[in-house]
């Protein structure tokens, strides 16, 4: 069965290889190719970064740019780790992965070497008792 996208009228198999999923559709699948949503999310998102940065911030941690940006300076534009300035580049909000509460913001070492600790701690712990 084949499926044509509303905005490029390109002809596609009709799958979720080639189309979104859409539950309010008779098929289950977006009326555009992945394609043509894509550019149009690309589109959207440069000419909206600051709604584009807050549904991201507010979807993966509960915060909002506003918020986002008391932090950046509670914490003197800073990691909050290790007090590294962070240069003209985005600091990263660090959360409990248990309980979703946001931390703080980190730059991309500490929060990367975090992260890896969090993943081995016992490990790490266990190597430090010998």
């Amino acid at each position: 069965m084949e499926k044509l996208c509303t905005k490029c009228h390109t002809k596609y198999p009709a799958t979720i290889e080639y189309f979104y999923k859409h539950k309010n559709t008779e098929d289950g699948l977006q009326s555009w190719c992945k394609g043509c949503f894509k550019k149009l999310s690309v589109e959207w998102q440069k000419k909206n970064p600051e709604k584009f940065i807050n549904s991201k911030l507010k979807s993966a941690y509960g915060i909002t740019l506003e918020e986002y940006n008391q932090m950046l300076d509670e914490q003197n534009n800073c990691c909050k780790i290790c007090g590294g300035i962070n240069n003209g580049r985005t600091l990263h909000v660090d959360h409990n992965h248990d309980t979703s509460k946001v931390r703080g913001l980190l730059c991309i070492k500490c929060n990367s070497h975090l992260g890896w600790y969090e993943r081995n701690k016992n490990y790490i712990i266990k190597y430090l008792e010998t």
